[in-house]
C-alpha cells in the first residue's frame, strides 16, 4: 500500500515537473447547442467548454474536437459541414432533422463521441414582398401587390413575420431601426431571380440599426452605404439575440460595416464585405459570436484603417474558413483584445 502511494506521489511528481497535467476520471464529452430547434436558416452555438475528464485548461485546450454537422447528409448542399473545436458555430439552411456528431480526443489518447438532434423546420410566419414597381398602398402581400419602398416595409416588420425584396431592383434611402421586437423569427431577404436586392444608404445615417432584438436573419442582400461621413455602418447591432447574417454584400461603410455590442449569438456567414473604411466587423463585449465563410476585402482607406475583424471583450467567439484580402496599411487582419 504504502510502495503504490510513493510510486503513484513520483509519478505525478514527474509528470507536473515536466509541466505535463494528467487526465483525472473517464472522459466524458458535453455538447450545449445554443437551440435544438427553429426556423430555417438556423443559426445554433454548440459549446463542449464542459466536457468531464480533462484535468484543467490545458487539458482542454489541448484535447482535439472534430464536428460533423449533417452526419446523416439531410442537407446534400449544405455549407462548412465540418469543423474543429471546443466551440463552434453553424448554420443549418435547409429545413429537416441534422444529427450533429462531435468526437474529442483528449491529449492521453482517450475518445468520447457526443450526438445532438437539431430540428429545423421552414418559415411558417406572414411574408410580404417590396418591388421597385410597387405601392406602399398595396398589403404587400403577393408578389402581385408588393410594397415599394424598403423603409416603409422594414418599418412594418413584427415577430413571424419576413419581408422580401425582390431581386434585381434597387432600393434607395434605407435607414431602419428596428427596436424592442421579440416573440417569433423575423426575416428579411430576397425572391424571384436574378442579382441581389440593390439596397443604398441615406446620406446621414447608418443602413440597418437593431437593439434589443431576438431572432432575426438578414439573407442574400447587397447593402451600400452612401456617404463620406466618417461613422457609418451597413449594420450596428446592439443588445440583440440571435441574429443571421447571411450571403450579404455589404460595401461603403466609413466606420464598420458591422458592428455589434453587448449581443449574445450573432453569426456572420458567407458574406463579402469590400471597400469599407475603419473595420469590416467589430464585437465589443458580445457572447457566442461566429464569423465563418466571409471574404473581407480592400480597405478604402479613412483616416483610422485598422482591422479586417476586431473582437473586443466578450467570450466564446468562433472564426473558420474566413478569407481577408488587400487590407492595406491596417494594424492587423484580426485582432483579439480584452474590453477597453
Amino acid at each position: 500500500m504504502g510502495t503504490t502511494f510513493h510510486k503513484y506521489f513520483v509519478w505525478l511528481f514527474l509528470l507536473f515537473s515536466m509541466g505535463i497535467s494528467p487526465v483525472y476520471g473517464q472522459l466524458n464529452l458535453q455538447v450545449q447547442p445554443s437551440r435544438t430547434s427553429g426556423v430555417a436558416p438556423l443559426y445554433v452555438f454548440f459549446d463542449a467548454t464542459a466536457t468531464l475528464g480533462l484535468s484543467d485548461t490545458n487539458a482542454l485546450v489541448n484535447a482535439d474536437f472534430n464536428w460533423n454537422f449533417d452526419a446523416t447528409n439531410t442537407d446534400g448542399t449544405g455549407n462548412w459541414e465540418s469543423t474543429k473545436g471546443m466551440v463552434a458555430g453553424h448554420v443549418f439552411e435547409a429545413a429537416g432533422t441534422y444529427i450533429v456528431e462531435c468526437i474529442v480526443t483528449a491529449p492521453n489518447g482517450d475518445i468520447d463521441t457526443k450526438l445532438d438532434t437539431i430540428t429545423v423546420t421552414p418559415f411558417n410566419g406572414t411574408t410580404y414582398y417590396v418591388s421597385a414597381t410597387g405601392s406602399d398602398t398595396s398589403d404587400g402581400l403577393s408578389m402581385a401587390t408588393p410594397w415599394q419602398s424598403a423603409n416603409y416595409a422594414l418599418s412594418q416588420l413584427g415577430p413571424d413575420e419576413r419581408i422580401l425584396f425582390q431581386r434585381g431592383d434597387t432600393f434607395l434611402e434605407v435607414e431602419a431601426q428596428l427596436n424592442n421586437l421579440a416573440g417569433g423569427r423575423m426575416a428579411v431577404g430576397a425572391y424571384g431571380s436574378g442579382n441581389r436586392p440593390y439596397l443604398f444608404g441615406s446620406l446621414n445615417e447608418n443602413m440597418i440599426e437593431l437593439e434589443f432584438v431576438q431572432d432575426i436573419v438578414f439573407a442574400d442582400l447587397h447593402l451600400e452605404v452612401q456617404t463620406t461621413n466618417v461613422g457609418r455602418s451597413n449594420f450596428r447591432i446592439e443588445d440583440c439575440d440571435n441574429v443571421l447574417l447571411l450571403n450579404l454584400e455589404m460595401t461603403g461603410a466609413t466606420s464598420m460595416a458591422t458592428y455589434t455590442d453587448g449581443c449574445d449569438l450573432v453569426g456572420q456567414f458567407d458574406c463579402y464585405i469590400h471597400d469599407f473604411g475603419v473595420l469590416a466587423t467589430f464585437s465589443g463585449d458580445c457572447e457566442r459570436m461566429s464569423w465563418v465563410g466571409n471574404s473581407i476585402d480592400d480597405l478604402i482607406g479613412t483616416p483610422q484603417p485598422e482591422h479586417g475583424i476586431r473582437i473586443q471583450g466578450g467570450e466564446k467567439q468562433f472564426l473558420a474558413f474566413n478569407e481577408l484580402t488587400h487590407l492595406t496599411n491596417t494594424k492587423t487582419a484580426i485582432t483579439v483584445r480584452g474590453d477597453g
